[in-house]
């Protein structure tokens, strides 16, 4: 160790790769040079989704690729984990060659949809518009059947009607099918 390193020299690269390295040492007027080709090793790239919902009594198994060894936050090492609950869950890898990589996810259980919506008729003189609005929890989409062979897929629609009679009214069957990852249901209305 030198006056001029005193921490035995040290340089980091930024990538990985082949490096030609050289060290210069020298004792007053006598320097001596060794040179060496220096491989620097890629970091490991574990791969995990950072947020997987699942369903209510289903399981998902984070797999974050192949790797030399692993480290689970629950302290397990195996390849893979088995995912029961909601949580935050992270792996540490370790390469071949020693380098270590971190990846996490967020695993949420997903509650099955209960489709169900209101409704605002406004009458006018030869049809009439009915302003829907959803109220249901937990969909992700949408699927209207009007009751008069029209449908829509936004989450709260208006809807004319028309040729509706006005003495003796006129009935539709109005059902919203809603739907997540987990789960869909039907709620349907006679307007």
């Amino acid at each position: 160790v030198d006056s001029e390193s005193p921490d035995g020299g040290s340089f980091t690269y930024a990538a990985a790769g082949s490096y030609r390295a050289s060290l210069l040492i020298s004792a007053g007027n006598c320097p001596a040079r060794i040179e060496k080709t220096v491989f620097v090793e890629a970091l490991p790239q574990p791969t995990l989704d950072s947020i997987i919902p699942i369903c209510e009594d289903e399981e998902t198994t984070l797999d974050p690729g192949v790797f030399a060894s692993y480290e689970w936050s629950d302290g397990s090492t195996n390849s893979t984990l088995l995912i029961r609950e909601a949580g935050n869950y992270s792996v540490t890898v370790t390469n071949e060659a020693g380098c270590t990589a971190t990846a996490q996810s967020i695993v949420s259980i997903e509650q099955e949809v209960s489709s169900s919506y209101s409704y605002v008729i406004q009458p006018g003189d030869f049809s009439t518009i009915i302003d829907f609005e959803n109220i249901t929890p937990n969909a992700t989409s949408y699927l209207w059947d009007f009751g008069d062979g029209n449908t829509s897929t936004e989450a709260a629609p208006s809807h004319e009607y028309v040729d509706i009679d006005p003495f003796f009214g006129s009935v539709f069957n109005v059902c919203l099918t809603a739907f997540n990852s987990c789960s869909s249901e039907q709620y349907c209305e006679l307007i």
